[in-house]
């Protein structure tokens, strides 16, 4: 499907006392979420006046913006995102009273329409239909399109033993020795914590600071993450090699998706889309009959792409 997601928050209330209403957006696709505004409101403002206030600001906002379209009418304020993509849980609208008064606070918006699209994708589906791949100029087909897209994103997700899209989460390793340990792809050192399990209880006890190791490659090159912690022994710490004894939270994913597996996800999805036609195989004909033509089971080029991304440790 290719559902466009929409949120909706709704102001309630009337300013009693002039000032600065509190909004802030948040989402997994905007850049410097979760983002706040200082919407100024006057004495008497009704709830239809506040959350037009708030529409124009948040439509002036370069971030909010470039994600989604600003609208609602009378005291409602929606965001709907510009392309169908896979629904954001963290999309919400908050509006409180920052120096004014009278607003009731909403700190929660409500999902209107749920988005259903592409999810930690390596190719738009406008890259796909272009002239130049496809030269699908309509909609009829964009469901399917997506999944390939999907497909093709996670295959490679498999064959390269790593993801290309971006998340924050927890992990737990365990280290190679008491000096290295190797790690899932970090593409920024921002809110990097590690915790280790001193006592084999599953309790992280212990908290580094981020002058007891040094992330590797020390000087990473061409957007490529850092793949491996190492002790400095500044204040004496070094790795338990006790199973799952490290806690860290990051991250995750590459800081955005190389050319090569961004043209990798197109020849892959383009290939899946026309495999729909030869479901049973590859057919020619020849002078001496009909010769059948085994599918790889994966593209050369596309393999080609890939192979400097299939993640080694070293």
């Amino acid at each position: 499907m290719t559902t466009q997601q929409v949120e909706t928050a709704t102001v309630v209330g009337t300013i009693s006392t002039g000032g600065n209403a509190t909004v802030i957006v948040t989402s997994r696709d905007m850049d410097d979420s979760p983002k706040t505004f200082s919407v100024a409101v006057l004495l008497n403002d009704g709830a239809s006046t506040v959350a037009e206030k708030i529409r124009d600001a948040l439509a002036y906002d370069a971030d909010v913006s470039e994600k989604f379209l600003v609208g609602g009418s009378g005291a409602n304020v929606s965001l709907t995102s510009h392309v169908a993509v896979a629904n954001d849980s963290t999309l919400n609208i908050s509006i409180a009273n920052g120096t004014c008064a009278g607003l009731t606070v909403a700190s929660t918006s409500t999902n209107t329409t749920a988005g259903d699209g592409l999810e930690n994708a390596y190719a738009t589906l406008a890259e796909l239909k272009t002239a130049d791949i496809l030269n699908f100029s309509d909609t009829s087909h964009d469901a399917v399109l997506e999944r390939e897209i999907n497909a093709a994103s996670r295959r490679i997700d498999e064959f390269c033993g790593r993801h290309f899209y971006q998340v924050s989460e927890i992990r737990y390793f365990t280290p190679r020795n008491h000096n290295i340990l190797d790690v899932d792809d970090i593409y920024s050192s921002t809110g990097l914590t590690v915790e280790f399990d001193t006592n084999r209880d599953a309790v992280f006890d212990l908290t580094l600071t981020s002058s007891d190791w040094n992330l590797w490659p020390y000087n990473p090159k061409n957007g490529r993450p850092w793949v491996r912690l190492e002790t400095t022994l500044i204040n004496g710490y070094s790795f338990y090699v006790i199973p799952k004894s490290v806690k860290i939270t990051a991250l995750w994913g590459w800081a955005s998706i190389p050319d090569q597996i961004n043209q990798a996800c197109v020849m892959l999805a383009q290939r899946l889309h026309k495999r729909n036609a030869t479901i049973l195989g590859q057919a020619a004909a020849s002078a001496v009959g009909v010769i059948s033509m085994k599918i790889p089971k994966i593209d050369p080029d596309v393999e080609m792409l890939l192979l400097d991304f299939r993640k080694r440790l070293t």
